[in-house]
């Protein structure tokens, strides 16, 4: 867990990758935006993968379409994979933990770039709700 928050740190320090890890953010938070990798889905990203593997956009692990837990094949452990929305990189389910909880880090932080896209989506979930609405009214207080 700690290595993987450690690679996300240097990712997101690097000038190159940061634009990378706010696409993350912005694709795979909140959760409502991610959902398991299905072989119809899996169909679509043929030309992003090499010889049909997929694998995390962080760690590199391999990945299967197929929902449940790791599972091992020809000695290697694949995992589940997610996908969010208007991207086309994939995640393990286990990564995606981290990335959460990497991302609920950088909040407590009060890191200005994550908080401000954090605070856009929260945004968006409530500009959606029905005008009469519960959270919408204690919000709009």
């Amino acid at each position: 867990m700690e290595t993987i928050k450690k690679h996300l740190d240097v990712m997101y320090n690097d000038d190159k990758h940061r634009k990378f890890i706010m696409h993350l953010i912005r694709s795979f938070y909140p959760t409502s935006k991610v959902v398991n990798l299905t072989r119809d889905v899996l169909d679509s990203f043929k030309p992003y993968t090499s010889n049909n593997h997929i694998k995390c956009c962080i760690t590199n692990i391999p990945l299967l379409c197929e929902e449940g837990c790791c599972e091992k094949l020809l000695d290697r452990y694949y995992y589940c994979a997610i996908i969010g929305t208007n991207t086309k990189v994939l995640m393990s389910q286990s990564t995606y933990d981290v990335f959460l909880s990497w991302i609920s880090d950088k909040c407590m932080l009060k890191d200005k770039y994550i908080l401000n896209i954090v605070n856009q989506e929260f945004y968006n979930i409530i500009k959606d709700l029905p005008e009469g609405d519960f959270l919408k009214q204690k919000i709009n207080e």
